[in-house]
Formats: C-alpha cells, sequence, structure tokens
C-alpha cells in the first residue's frame, strides 16, 4: 500500500538524532558505520510498529525529550529511559503506542543514565546518503541534515496505513543491562602483557570515563603494560574493537569510530554485549569475561530468535 501523504512531528528538546542500523561497506573509503549504539533497541521498535528493520529512529542521549505529534502516529519507546507520558498519562517501557494531533510525548531519563529510542510507525522521510539514513557526525552528513536534531526541527512522517493500527502493546526488555559483565573475544596482543597486567585487566572492575564519546568508551582502571614495547603499523577496525593506548588505559569503539588504528588489541566485545557497553553511563562499573566464538554465536542466535517472537507477537496481537 503506498504511504499516505506526509506530516510531521516538532520536536522541543535538545540531544538526539536520526540514526538506523549503521552504513556498511564504505570503510575503505574511510566511511564509518555510524547507526544506533543500541541496535537491538531500535530493532525492537521496527518490530513493534511492523516497520522494516533498519527504519530509522531518533535516538536521545539527552533528556527529558519532548515531542508534539502534528498527525496521528503511532510510535514506540524502547533503550533504557525512564518515565514515559502522552500527555500525561505514563507509558510502560518498551511499549508501542498511538499519538494523537496536538498531544505531547515526554520521555525521561532513566535514574542510571542510559540511551533511548523513539520509533515512529511508517517512516521518518531522510534522504539515504551511501545507503544508509545514519547520521555522521563526523562527516556531518545523513540523518537530518548530518547534525543532532535542535528544538523547532520538523520531520516529515510518512505513516503505512497498512501498519496503522490503534494497538498497545509491548515487549520484556531483552538482556540484563545492569549485569556489568561484557563478553569478549581475545585480540591478537593480549598475550603479550605483561602477566601481572593481563591478570588485571581480566580481574579489575573498570569504570566508565566521562571522557567518552559515540566514538569510544574509555575506561578507567589499573594502568595496563605490555611485556615489550609494541608498535604496529595501522590496520582496519570495527566497533567492538578493545584498544589499549600508550597511557594504558583500554578504549572500547562503538559507532562512530574511526576506520584504521594502530594501537594494540586486547580484544573485540561480542555483537550482543556491545549495546550493554553503550548502554553504560559513565561512572558504571564493568567487567570482562572471555568467551569463545561458539559463545558468541549462541548470543547472537538467542538476539534473533527474541526479535522473531517478537515479529510473531505482533502479527497475532495485529492481524
Amino acid at each position: 500500500m503506498r504511504p499516505s501523504s506526509p506530516s510531521w512531528c516538532q520536536f522541543y528538546s535538545l540531544g538526539f538524532f536520526v540514526q538506523s542500523l549503521g552504513r556498511s561497506g564504505y570503510r575503505k573509503l574511510g566511511v564509518g558505520s555510524s547507526g544506533a549504539l543500541d541496535s537491538l533497541a531500535v530493532q525492537v521498535g521496527n518490530v513493534l510498529l511492523g516497520n522494516g528493520a533498519d527504519a530509522p529512529s531518533i535516538e536521545m542521549l539527552l533528556f527529558p525529550i519532548e515531542v508534539r505529534f502534528q498527525a496521528s502516529h503511532s510510535f514506540a519507546v524502547t533503550g533504557n529511559t525512564g518515565k514515559i507520558f502522552l500527555d500525561g498519562k505514563e507509558l510502560p517501557p518498551w511499549w508501542r503506542a498511538t499519538g494523537h494531533e496536538g498531544q505531547i510525548l515526554r520521555i525521561e531519563s532513566s535514574s542510571e543514565g542510559g540511551i533511548g529510542y523513539l520509533t515512529i510507525g511508517g517512516k521518518i522521510d531522510i534522504e539515504s546518503v551511501l545507503r544508509s539514513a545514519s547520521t555522521d557526525l563526523k562527516g556531518g552528513f545523513g540523518g537530518h541534515q548530518g547534525r543532532m536534531l535542535k528544538a523547532g526541527d520538523l520531520l516529515n512522517i510518512r505513516s503505512d496505513k497498512s501498519s496503522a493500527t490503534h494497538y498497545s502493546f509491548g515487549a520484556s526488555p531483552p538482556g540484563e543491562l545492569d549485569s556489568g559483565i561484557i563478553r569478549f573475544l581475545p585480540g591478537f596482543e593480549i598475550d603479550q602483557l605483561a602477566k601481572e597486567h593481563a591478570r588485571a585487566f581480566y580481574e579489575s572492575v573498570w569504570t566508565v570515563s566521562r571522557q567518552s564519546s559515540r566514538i569510544g568508551f574509555k575506561l578507567e582502571g589499573p594502568q595496563l603494560q605490555f611485556s615489550d614495547p609494541i608498535e604496529l603499523l595501522s590496520y582496519g577496525v570495527l566497533p567492538g574493537l578493545i584498544q589499549l593506548p600508550p597511557g594504558g588505559q583500554p578504549i572500547v569503539l562503538l559507532a562512530d569510530a574511526q576506520t584504521s588504528g594502530g594501537y594494540p588489541r586486547l580484544g573485540s566485545v561480542i555483537s550482543s554485549d556491545l549495546r550493554l557497553v553503550a548502554q553504560s553511563s559513565p561512572g558504571k562499573a564493568i567487567q570482562f569475561r572471555q568467551c569463545s566464538f561458539a559463545e558468541a554465536a549462541e548470543a547472537e542466535a538467542d538476539e534473533q530468535d527474541y526479535l522473531d517472537r517478537l515479529s510473531n507477537l505482533r502479527e497475532v496481537i495485529c492481524p
């Protein structure tokens, strides 16, 4: 069914921007992936609404957020947020509902901080750049004019009538955001850590630094050193890589990471746990646990099974 004529949502707050699942296939040109820091939360929102998996969402970093609906739209709020209100009526988390013309959606911060996602039924009408709607803040392209949204911005929404229902239902949030255990696969240089420093990496409780961003999260803890100095040629990097700069404090690369680097590699956070790193606010403690490729594959399969079951549930509720 053809989308209906465009309508609008108006934003009254700061600290959020358009993201989808990322931009792949261009790292050889120096263009990173960008995309949502918590890709599972985006996918859940899209499943609840019947959107395509890569439909863009609004990633929210600062709260509270206020949005005025200029027409009726179904929406879902996922991720790690605080209380959610539609015209003053509280909604459950990870929930699909409908906002009508003139209604204001307010999303508050979680007491522990974190990242939230607002997904709209149908499609946020954003021009695709390099096959993605994701905002690349470093390059200044994608999303809405390549930047964060600001108060007063209007986003064009093209609603798909085939998914425009007024059902309200939600999902149980997947996984444990507060476990603090991050699984990783070992990197090429981890075995070259001095013995006591290798033990410190595994056994220490690391704290997320305030000097963190969408490029990477810096961790604070013991200063790690290698048995002998290591010099590497530049190599390709991906989100999830755990690098060790000369200062001895690990960095976990995230969605806006550069495409190449030269710091020694301690390992890579498995894709299923990278969202747990991103959802860790400054000051939160995390601990690394090495896992096998089989365990990483099983975790990824569990996520897909969760999404499949949620999709089946939606088909039952919204025939």
